[in-house]
């Protein structure tokens, strides 16, 4: 049986430089029982962003759970803050921006998995 319980910590760590931040990819088809969803989770520092982009096949779901800043979706600004929710279908153009003196740090799910490949070979570009 696969492993059902999962702490941040055990999670593979990817840092990206440009701009700053730090993702945990926590549950994944490689580890888990599943088949159709990736979690993780990405801590932005003060002042850095996660820049505008979209995922062409894979829905998204963000979690904010701690700090605050602001969102952006389809060019639309919005102003997030713990236990905000934003919902991205696939093609949504997304970004986040870290606004307050703590981390914004967010938990992810994408459905269906893969993007955690990308993920792991933009980091290892920026090494």
């Amino acid at each position: 049986m696969k492993k059902r319980v999962f702490r941040k910590e055990e999670g593979e760590v990817l840092n990206f430089q440009r701009p700053e931040r730090t993702v945990h990819l926590i549950v994944e088809p490689a580890n888990a029982d599943t088949k159709e969803f990736l979690m993780g989770t990405v801590e932005v520092p003060p002042g850095s962003s996660i820049p505008c982009h979209a995922h062409t096949g894979e829905e998204e779901i963000m979690f904010v759970y701690e700090g605050r800043g602001f969102a952006t979706v389809d060019g639309e600004q919005y102003r997030v803050s713990k236990g905000s929710v934003v919902h991205t279908p696939p093609d949504c153009e997304h970004g986040f921006t870290n606004t307050s003196t703590e981390n914004l740090s967010i938990a992810f799910f994408y459905s269906p998995p893969g993007i955690e490949k990308v993920l792991r070979e933009r980091a290892a570009a920026q090494k």
